[in-house]
């Protein structure tokens, strides 16, 4: 512990040592500010990419089919990649965008296919339906085409409003 504190405190170490510490919580700092998680739907096909980016430059990319993806099949060449959310360390709000639920419309539609098991046909044209409201920049309309397929489903199933 002596050797420690001598050494630490020597005036040859002390400086080297104060200057690592605050060029690293520098770093530190900055990449929580710079880095961003972003959350996308394509909404030509329903897949979602979430990446990690580094001021405007993506560091990590995965993209990942979802329910309506893999019912509907369709996958573009040249995806449609409409941003759902981003995050900072520091602001782990993210701001308001235009598709912001359109995530959990997609979700919604396969938590409706578990709990009525309606009819793959179905739940395709749903899906086509939502994916095609999404392209004509209308979320709004998709989510309430999935509520009111889910209200109908519950009705017809004898549950009460």
């Amino acid at each position: 512990m002596q050797f420690l504190r001598r050494t630490l405190l020597s005036h040859d170490v002390f400086p080297w040592v104060l200057i690592v510490g605050m060029v690293s919580l520098l770093v530190v700092t900055l990449v929580a500010v710079i880095a961003e998680e972003e959350v996308s739907l394509d909404v030509r096909s329903g897949m979602t990419r979430w990446r990690i980016n580094v001021g405007s430059f993506p560091l990590i990319s995965r993209k990942q089919d979802t329910y309506v993806s893999r019912l509907v099949g369709l996958h573009h060449e040249i995806p449609a990649w409409r941003t759902v959310r981003t995050q900072t360390l520091l602001f782990p709000v993210s701001p308001h965008y235009r598709y912001h639920g359109s995530y959990h419309t997609l979700k919604e539609i396969e938590l409706v296919v578990s709990l009525f098991s309606p009819p793959e046909e179905e739940s395709r044209k749903i899906a086509e339906e939502v994916l095609s409201c999404l392209q004509r920049n209308e979320p709004r309309i998709a989510d309430d085409k999935v509520r009111a397929w889910f209200d109908q489903l519950r009705l017809a199933s004898g549950e009460s409003p």
